[in-house]
């Protein structure tokens, strides 16, 4: 068993290993013992080297029956890391880049899928505010507005108790329904004051000022933000849309989430308005915390296929 192995000292291994070494080569001393060189411990891969080294002088020790048993144990601990630890760490660790190999192939090295609980993502990328992951589960079109999670109706009691707009904002562009949460923070008077406020945006621009006048608690609970950038952009004079990426700012300094802007369903359009503006600036202000870009490029083929022809046409000789 794998206890026995652990019950071994490792003195004892050590002289198993001297005795082997001093049947080979007849006698060891101290002054065999090569003296490192200056700068050679700094050497990459030296401390791997002489590890291994000391690891294959004891293990020749055993016997070829114990090896077996020992190879079999090293067996166990790697199916049960692939199949298992590996990926649940991974998922605690939100390393997006393991859990999506995992959620991509799936299989361990024996061949046992290891299927994640979707829910259990969304709730962990949501309580960190994590968009690589929200991102994950966009791309496996799954549906965010089916989690009611104890964890989440708490996240939203103290968003709202602290008056945490972004926090607030993200959950409802997740389609996350906190009323319950609002309504009994309101029976306890236990609703942030900022959010019992009006607030006020102001946006000037080539000797132009806009205004923006809201409720608090409209900001977070209906699509305000979506509504507005919406109205912005109906306007086809340049001037106007020349103004979308500074509102767009402002409305994320007040506290809206990226989520809100990056949709299909409502503001997908602005990808259109950023490319044809060829501002990698604006562009990146969309796209860095975009839920579903996948989804906004399907709802906009046709649009975006036109802008590449007539971007070929007109830059030919570039490309």
């Amino acid at each position: 068993s794998f206890c026995l192995y652990l019950r071994v000292q490792p003195c004892q291994l050590g002289d198993l290993a001297i005795q082997r070494m001093v049947g080979k080569r007849g006698r060891i001393s101290i002054g065999m013992i090569p003296r490192p060189t200056p700068g050679h411990h700094d050497l990459p891969g030296s401390r791997v080297l002489r590890d291994e080294g000391l690891i294959f002088t004891i293990l020749e020790c055993l016997h070829l029956h114990d090896v077996r048993k020992l190879w079999n144990v090293q067996r166990l601990f790697f199916k049960v890391l692939d199949g298992k630890v590996v990926p649940l760490l991974a998922l605690s660790a939100r390393d997006w880049s393991i859990v999506r190999h995992y959620m991509g192939t799936g299989t361990s090295s024996d061949g046992v899928r290891f299927e994640y609980n979707y829910d259990s993502i969304f709730v962990e990328a949501v309580l960190h505010a994590d968009f690589e992951g929200l991102q994950l589960l966009a791309q496996r079109r799954y549906n965010f507005g089916s989690v009611r999670h104890p964890r989440l109706s708490a996240l939203a009691r103290e968003a709202l108790q602290q008056g945490n707009l972004n926090t607030l904002s993200l959950l409802r562009a997740l389609n996350f329904d906190f009323s319950e949460e609002l309504a009994a923070c309101h029976r306890a008077g236990q609703v942030s004051e900022q959010l019992l406020c009006n607030g006020s945006i102001t946006v000037d621009f080539l000797s132009s000022r806009n205004y923006l006048n809201f409720s608090m608690l409209d900001f977070i609970t209906t699509d305000y933000v979506e509504r507005n950038v919406a109205d912005l952009c109906r306007h086809h004079d340049m001037v106007t849309l020349c103004k979308v990426p500074y509102v767009i700012s402002a409305l994320l300094r007040a506290g809206a989430s990226p989520a809100c802007f990056m949709k299909a369903s409502s503001c997908g359009y602005l990808l259109l308005l950023a490319l044809a503006s060829e501002s990698f600036n604006f562009i990146y202000l969309l796209v860095k915390e975009a839920l579903d870009l996948e989804a906004i490029f399907d709802r906009y083929h046709v649009q975006l296929l036109q802008m590449i022809r007539k971007a070929i046409g007109q830059r030919s000789v570039v490309l």
